[in-house]
């Protein structure tokens, strides 16, 4: 985007590209959710869960991935669009 002159057609398609990847990303990522959550016991689901939660927690260094201290139902970061429907359903008792 530094040049003089740029292809807005160009730049819109890669964009687009972008969007679609990152939205089978979480499509991916719920799939494998609720796949885990079809394998696993209550009891194992309730500790993966807090895992998951504690990783992300790990991984933002700040604490933005859980939203809540780390708990027998563990709630993640509403700031992404996965993590919020993954919430969504949470709250819904849907998972």
């Amino acid at each position: 985007m530094q040049k003089a002159e740029i292809d807005r057609k160009e730049i819109n398609r890669i964009h687009e590209e972008i969007k679609a990847l990152l939205v089978k990303k979480e499509d991916v990522r719920l799939e494998s959710v609720l796949r885990m959550r079809e394998l696993l016991t209550p009891e194992q689901f309730a500790q993966f869960d807090r895992d998951m939660c504690r990783h992300q927690w790990k991984k933002n260094k700040h604490g933005a991935a859980c939203h809540k201290p780390v708990s027998k139902k563990s709630q993640w970061d509403k700031s992404s669009d996965g993590k919020r429907l993954l919430t969504v359903l949470r709250e819904n008792g849907i998972i």
